[in-house]
């Protein structure tokens, strides 16, 4: 967890006047550093090391907060447990995390209703990226983007052929809260 990344955004580290983007800098130099002590130590062989932002931030400056780009984030794999380098380009969420993550160590993940193993060759064809904001939600796939925002009321964006992307966001939205009630 990296709270030096989140306001104030005060670190002890001055390369960039921007004080968003030095605290994003000190982050990086961090974990770098802390992965370096890794790769050196006996347990690198046997250790994954797994990166993932629990949101975007509204960087470059201006970007709408329901708008896709401010919602893509990276998921990073290293450790001595990764077998060799890899990108995949499957759309996926951070729900997909823990499918992904227990497959990988051959754990079931029946549990996690809405999470989708995107190394599986089996997971179904259709790949979606679903990620909510107040008031709505976005999903984007290898066809394109939508936004759906409650308090307008409808479609804000809309980019590629209609692909049923609505359809999926408004499901995913109503089985999370429906599921999120149930507990």
């Amino acid at each position: 967890l990296t709270l030096s990344s989140h306001e104030p955004f005060e670190v002890p580290y001055d390369k960039f006047d921007d004080k968003v983007l030095n605290a994003m800098a000190f982050t990086d130099e961090c974990v770098g550093r802390m992965i370096d002590r890794w790769r050196d130590s006996p347990a690198w062989d046997n250790l994954l090391v797994v990166l993932v932002a629990d949101h975007a931030y509204s960087y470059p400056y201006g970007i709408a907060y329901n708008v896709p780009l401010r919602h893509r984030i990276p998921m990073i794999w290293t450790g001595g447990a990764v077998r060799g380098p890899r990108t995949v380009e499957t759309y996926a969420s951070q729900i997909d995390f823990a499918a992904t993550l227990l497959a990988q160590m051959g754990i079931g993940h029946g549990d996690f209703r809405f999470s989708k193993n995107v190394l599986s060759p089996a997971t179904p064809p259709r790949r979606f990226a679903y990620y909510t904001f107040n008031d709505g939600f976005g999903v984007v796939d290898a066809t394109g983007e939508t936004v759906y925002d409650c308090t307008a009321g409808g479609t804000i964006l809309e980019n590629g052929p209609d692909s049923g992307r609505l359809d999926v966001g408004k499901a995913m939205l109503q089985a999370t809260y429906r599921d999120i009630g149930e507990r």
